[in-house]
This record gives C-alpha cells, structure tokens and sequence, in this order.
C-alpha cells in the first residue's frame, strides 16, 4: 500500500520526524490554477528546486493535486510541457500526473449555476447576442459565477447541455480535451458521478475516487472502482475528504494548524469559516475521527492500493516545526502503524457481480430521483419502472439508506 502524503516545504521534515513518512510512500504538490510564484506549479517543482531535489533522491510516487475540479476555475494554468517530460523520465510510471477531481458532477453543477443565471438576467442562451453578453460580463469580472468545469474564455465556447445524451457528448469532450492537454498524464477522482469506462479508455493508469461524508454509497463507490479496475488491470486507491457540517457553523474541516499557512493557500486561519472560533472548536470540525478510521479501513481491506487526501498538513499537524501530531494526525499513523503490522490484507472475497447496463456506464452513486442531475425521460436511462426496481435490487446488497460516508 502506497500512502501519498501532501507536500509543502515546511511539512515534509515533519512528517519525517512525526514517523509518518515511511520507505515507499509518495507525495502529491497542491496547485491551484490561480495560484502565483513560489506556489505555482512551474516554480515550486522547478528543476534544482527543493521539491525536484528529494524527488530525484526519494523516487517515490508523485503527483499534481488538481488540474481542475472542486475550486474555482478562474483562468487557464499552462503548465511548462518541458519540466513535465523531466518529472516523467526521472520517475518513470511512479509519475501519476495531474489528479481530475470530480470532473463530470462539476460539469453538471457548471450547467445548472449558468441556467439559473440565463433565468435570472432573462437571457436566452441559445441566442449568440445574448450568450456573449452574458459571458462578457463574467469574465470582466462585473458577474460573479462559480466555475469548475471549464474557465470562462474555454466554457463561453461551449453549449449548455439540453439533455442527458448531450451531457454525457459534453462529460466526454471535457476528459478527452484534458487527456490531450496533458499528453495522457491525468487520472479521475470521481465522487457522485463516475466514469471509469471512459476515464480508463482515455489512458488513465490510476483510479482515486473521493470519499468520505459529503458522498453517499462508499460501499458502491468501492465496488465499481474495484470492478472496473480489475477488469482493466489497473490499481486502485481512495482520495479521503474530510468535510462535514459541524455544529455551529457551515462545511468544516478538522483544522489544527496553530501558525502558518494551510496547504491550498487559502488563509484558513484568518477568514475561513469558523475561523473566529477557539482552537478546540476548529479542531474538532470535520469528519469524525471514527468514520475516519472505518472509512480507510474499509478501503484498505476492500484492496485498495492508493490512499491520498484532500487536505493532509493542516488537519494532522498541530505545530511543523516540533511535528506534533493532531488528532487526526494520530488517527493517520494508527492507521499507517495498522498496516505494517498487517501487509497482507489478502484479497476481498467477492461472492457475486452487479452487472450494470449500459446506459449507465457513468454512474451516479446517490441512486436518487434523477440520474446525473436529470430527470428520467425517453427511456433513459431506463423506464421509471425499471428504476424502481434497480433501486430495489441494488438497496438489498449495498443497504437502502445510502448514508454517506
């Protein structure tokens, strides 16, 4: 099992001298498309830089977390092709490349942020005038628009889906255009919408879909990715989210950082929500600590090879400099700890196969009234009565409550 540890400059030591760090492990560079020199891709991974250094002596795993997904996408980042090449002839396979985070759901949250502004402005989308006035004033800045998908000057040359057919046209030209602005160096992270067929067709050499309390049916999640990366013979791993609404105030992470700056650069400690509370409080935020350790567990005897996180520093450390560890941070070294005292987890016994049609090749794991944020129609992706009974069948064997987590 590769662990795959988020890096900064000032946490690496600690996660050496917390014992976290352990021969074989990997590490991951969190990069915004916004974000500016020292922490933008280009610089912080500059040949002859610190984090280009230990990789040339570690050779561990590596990879970019995100090219996109889950954060706003303010504007195109063009990564320098020709210190790409370098990372892949110095680590050869153990380059992973950029991770894509929960591409398809983002397109689709995209699609519906745009309508209701279309609505709210009373503008006809399929009108050019109006299509272009209206993405005018986005990417002036006089409209604020939360955008995943695509950056405005790219998603101003595209159209709103109509259907589902259309959306999943649309889904499919979004994965391929970013497969080939990455020369094939991209691999998904999906969550409610998944898309493993196309993903691997695509070239992927890595599926880490995202779990944790936001996303329901971990117990489908692991069970198609399993599925499909077998059949493809691919490894498999889990990319853990650690969000939750916690009482007293909105989404939350368990933020235990008492100085310095949380790895995406977003001054947590200063603005975030909550931020105004006592450290107890924010460090108490988040997911708890059992779902936590069930959740890798889970994973870990489900066969999962991969583990990663969304966040990592923030959330384990308390202090860099001494390297005490938060709570969750122990809960991460109980876990790692766990493993090396059991390396063999040997392998799931599957006593049966959920074959899925193909007109849902992409899967969304919330099994709801809509399929991929649309309403049933025309048969797809199946007759009502057919989804009745789907759902019937597929709450028998994963349960029918669909907690998350």
């Amino acid at each position: 099992m590769t662990f795959i540890h988020t890096y900064t400059r000032e946490a690496f030591h600690a996660l050496v001298r917390s014992g976290l760090w352990r021969d074989g492990d990997g590490l991951k560079l969190m990069h915004k498309p916004d974000f500016a020199p020292p922490h933008d891709f280009n610089t912080a991974a500059a040949v002859g830089g610190e984090l280009e250094t230990l990789l040339s002596e570690l050779r561990c795993v590596f990879y970019i977390d995100r090219l996109q997904g889950g954060l706003g996408y303010t504007g195109y980042y063009y990564y320098d092709k020709e210190l790409l090449g370098h990372l892949r002839e110095m680590l050869g396979d153990k380059f992973l490349g950029f991770q894509m985070h929960e591409w398809a759901s983002n397109l689709r949250s995209d699609e519906k942020r745009l309508t209701e502004l279309f609505e709210r402005e009373g503008a006809d989308p399929s009108d050019p005038a109006e299509w272009g006035r209206i993405w005018d004033g986005i990417e002036s800045g006089r409209t604020k628009l939360l955008l995943e998908a695509y950056p405005p000057e790219q998603w101003r040359e595209r159209v709103i889906s109509r259907d589902l057919p259309s959306f999943l046209r649309s889904a499919r030209e979004l994965y391929a255009r970013r497969v080939r602005e990455t020369d094939g160096l991209l691999f998904p992270a999906d969550s409610y919408f998944m898309d493993p067929l196309d993903e691997l067709a695509g070239g992927a050499k890595l599926l880490l879909p995202e779990v944790g309390w936001q996303i329901p049916n971990m117990r489908v999640q692991i069970a198609f990715t399993r599925g499909m990366a077998g059949a493809a013979g691919v490894p498999w791993g889990i990319y853990y989210e650690c969000w939750q609404a916690t009482t007293g105030y909105e989404l939350t992470i368990p933020y235990s950082l008492r100085r310095g700056q949380d790895e995406w650069r977003e001054d947590l400690l200063s603005r975030a929500n909550g931020a105004e509370l006592p450290f107890e409080r924010r460090e108490n935020g988040g997911t708890s600590l059992s779902l936590m350790a069930r959740i890798w567990r889970y994973a870990y005897f489900s066969g999962a090879k991969y583990f990663a996180e969304e966040y990592g520093v923030c959330n384990t450390f308390r202090d860099l400099d001494t390297a005490e560890l938060s709570p969750y941070g122990e809960v991460k070294r109980d876990f790692l700890r766990f493993t090396e005292a059991f390396p063999d987890p040997g392998e799931p016994f599957v006593p049966f196969a959920v074959v899925l049609p193909r007109s849902m090749a992409m899967l969304d794991v919330s099994f709801g009234d809509d399929w991929l944020g649309w309403a049933p129609r025309d048969g797809l992706p199946m007759s009502g009565e057919e989804m009745r009974s789907f759902r019937a069948e597929i709450g028998k064997i994963f349960g029918e409550r669909g907690e998350y987590g």
